[in-house]
Parts: C-alpha cells; structure tokens; sequence
C-alpha cells in the first residue's frame, strides 16, 4: 500500500507500517518546482497530521521568503549545532502566547544545563541527570514532566528538519507519575473571608461571584459577554475552552446579580464582562491579584518542601473545586454535579460525591415505608 493523502491537511499523507505503526510525510515543491516528499516521523513518536502540516506551512513560507531552511542555515552558521541553536529557530518559528511562556522556562532552567550541548550527543543520561536537578529543586513531577516535554519538543523540531538523526532521548525515560487531585477545599467561613478580601477591586470581586455561582474554569469566565447573561431567568451561557462546548450556568447570588446589571448598564451587548480598557492581559491581572489573596489568607504558612504542597495549596481553581465540593456535600445528585461542571465523565464526578458522607442514607430509610405503614 502507498501513501495515503490526509482528508483534512493539504499535502500532508501517511503510509501504514506492519508493525501497526504510522509514518507520516509532507509533499512540497522546491524553488525548482521539483517535488519532494519527506517523511516527518511515526505516530509512536507522537508525530500527528496536524503537526506535519504546521511543518509543511512553515517550509513552504520559508521557500516563498527565500529562506534556508533551519538545517542548512545551522550548519552553515555553526560547527556544533547545540541545543540552544536548535532551541532559537524551535521558539522563533512558532511565535504563540504558550511557546512564549515555554521560552521563558527554557531560559530558566534548561539553557543552564542542557543549552551547550551538542544535539547529536544528548543520550539519556543527560536527561535522567537534567531530571535529578529539577527535582533536587523541589519542582512538582508535573512541572518536571512539563520541562522534559520542552526538552522533547526542541529534539522532535530537529528530528523533523534533518539536523539530527536518532531517536529522541526524552523517550528513553517513564515521565514521572502526575496526582493531579486537588484536595484542598475552602470552608464557608474562608469563602466569607474571599469575598471580604476582594471586595475592593470589582474586577476580582465579580469574577470571584461569578466562580462561586457557576464553578466554571477561569477560561470560561473570562469570555463572558453581557449577551450570554440573562438576569430575568438567572442563567448565563457559558463557553468551557477545554471541552470546546457550550453549557448553562446559574447566578445564585443576589448581590451577583446587581454587580451584573450594574456592569451591564455601562457595556456593549458583545462587550466582555470582565474586561478593562487599561488592562491588555486580564488572565494574567487576575492571576496575579488573586495569588496575592491566597497566600495573605490560606498559604502564607504552607511548606514548599511538603510532598502535599500542591494538594493543599489554594489556586484559583480551587474555587471550582470547592462548589462542586459543597454541593456533594449538600446531597445534589452526580448528575447534577456534572451539569453544573460540565464534566463530560462520569468518572471524574467520583470523587465529589464520595465527600458526602450519607449519600444513600434517605433511599435505604424510604425504601420499605410502604411495607412498615
């Protein structure tokens, strides 16, 4: 069997191997108008559609700017083409607000290490030693596994551009188990204490109302429009980003609910709700704003050495995590809870209603009324 056009990416086609495995290439024309076919990688190596035809886009963009391609232009700038050069043309290419954030990690903590490493030498020896530090550090295996995936990333980008040949050593080692069970919950007292301490920037104080009401994620918060509410039914539309679906939410707070009309009266109808003129990044204001409030409230006395830091640390989804707490422990069903967080399993709604420690107990009671009347 031959290559196999992909249905949604142009140019882009895989083949299917015996061993089950699917390799994936990229179909172009050169300045030539010769055309070449070349392989990116294997599924099993996480290679994917969408990844070819981001590489394909960017070669053909390099062609049509008469640039060189980043294997040929490495080898004609340097003698030992290192992690760092590699790394400059990885992040250089893929100008997005999460690769920018993933620079700053790689300047942190990976250039100090791995960055004058000859990219061909890199075995796995380098990577367990570069995991040892990060964990000597006290970093989370979440934040461990997250810097070894960068890492990963920079050596698949020169697998893929034929700057090195071999495989990638971050696959030689297991990623670290991840718990990313938060079991932190904040009492109604502490939610009293939330309010109060927010109360003097309505920006915090609305968004904090509107995760109290709703236990949507920040990111669903955030892209609320003044046409997504409606006062008279107490509902909001809600847009979960993770899930990429829509679902309803409820103001259940009447003080919520003037801080709304109040905000709507002075906004366009596809206006944001939280949004200021002065204020280009609100995601990263509020991150800011409410780190401070929970560490002058809940997290000022927590160790950072504890192995149970992260679970007892409040994070602005712990809000999320204390509603749908709350409401297990009120008795609402688990497809209530689901509703409401819009949980697309089942399984993730275990762990609520396993906080309620009588759940059952008024079904057995009921069950034989009947026969005892």
């Amino acid at each position: 069997m031959g290559l196999i056009k992909s249905k949604r990416y142009e140019g882009v086609y895989h083949y299917k191997k015996k061993n089950g495995d699917v390799s994936f290439y990229i179909v172009y024309k050169d300045t030539s108008n010769t055309t070449i076919t070349k392989k990116i990688g294997d599924k099993s190596m996480g290679i994917t559609e969408q990844y070819c035809s981001q590489i394909r886009n960017q070669t053909v963009l390099n062609l049509q700017n008469n640039e060189l391609p980043p294997k040929v232009a490495l080898q004609k700038k340097y003698k030992i083409i290192t992690l760092d050069n590699v790394a400059e043309y990885y992040f250089k290419e893929k100008q997005t607000k999460s690769l920018h954030k993933y620079l700053g990690k790689y300047n942190l903590r990976i250039k100090n290490v791995l960055g004058n490493k000859d990219i061909s030498s890199l075995d796995k020896n380098d990577m367990e030693h570069f995991r040892e530090i990060l964990l000597n550090d006290n970093l989370s295996n979440q934040t461990v596994n997250c810097y070894m995936d960068i890492v990963s990333a920079i050596v698949n980008y020169a697998i893929t551009n034929e700057i090195y040949k071999g495989k990638n050593p971050t696959n030689l080692i297991n990623k670290l188990t991840v718990d990313n069970k938060r079991e932190r919950i904040l009492s109604v007292h502490e939610i009293e204490e939330l309010l109060e301490a927010s109360a003097d920037d309505w920006i915090v104080n609305l968004f904090v109302r509107l995760s109290l009401s709703t236990a949507a994620r920040k990111s669903t918060i955030l892209k609320i429009k003044k046409s997504d509410v409606n006062l008279d039914n107490g509902t909001i539309i809600l847009k979960d980003i993770k899930t990429n679906s829509t679902y309803t939410g409820f103001i259940n707070d009447e003080e919520l609910k003037q801080l709304l009309q109040n905000r709507m009266n002075i906004i366009g109808t596809n206006d944001l709700l939280i949004s200021e003129f002065n204020i280009k990044d609100m995601d990263g204001y509020l991150s800011r704003q409410l780190s401070n409030i929970f560490f002058n409230l809940f997290n000022h006395g927590l160790d950072k050495t504890d192995k149970n830091y992260r679970k007892n640390k409040v994070v602005t989804h712990t809000i999320r995590h204390t509603v749908l707490s709350h409401l297990a422990m009120n008795g609402a069903s688990p497809y209530v809870i689901k509703q409401i967080s819009n949980h697309k399993s089942m399984d993730m709604i275990d762990r609520y209603v396993k906080l309620d420690p009588t759940l059952g107990q008024k079904p057995i009671q009921n069950l034989w009324k009947p026969i005892q009347k």
